[in-house]
């Protein structure tokens, strides 16, 4: 066998692998908040974050691997079947608010400090 095949092989084995590992834990994840009777689930928007690596070949190996549309694809698929909502939303500055007084803050090494 040749090296493209063996490779192309071993991709899709890859890629199953990880598609089973993924639908197994947004089958857990979505059973689990419907049991806790949560109706909404909240993720995090990654736009921007291929960019952000100073090491382009790790952050290729990594990237590329993952597939976020699909999860987010996955999670909107099972969540909708038991009648929870997903929402994409962007992380930016949001460790900057405190989420208990909703107020913004400086962050702190053990916490936050009303600024």
């Amino acid at each position: 066998m040749n090296r493209a095949k063996t490779s192309r092989r071993l991709y899709a084995l890859r890629r199953r692998r990880f598609r089973h590992a993924v639908n197994a834990m947004i089958k857990a994840i979505v059973e689990d908040a419907y049991a806790l009777g949560i109706s909404k689930i909240v993720l995090g928007k990654l736009k921007g974050i291929r960019g952000n690596s100073h090491n382009c070949k790790a952050n290729s190996m990594i990237n590329n691997f993952w597939s976020f549309d699909h999860i987010v694809r996955r999670f909107k698929e099972r969540a909708e079947e038991h009648g929870i909502e997903v929402k994409e939303e962007s992380e930016r500055e949001t460790s900057s608010v405190c989420p208990m007084a909703a107020q913004g803050t400086q962050p702190q090494r053990e916490g936050f400090s009303n600024a």
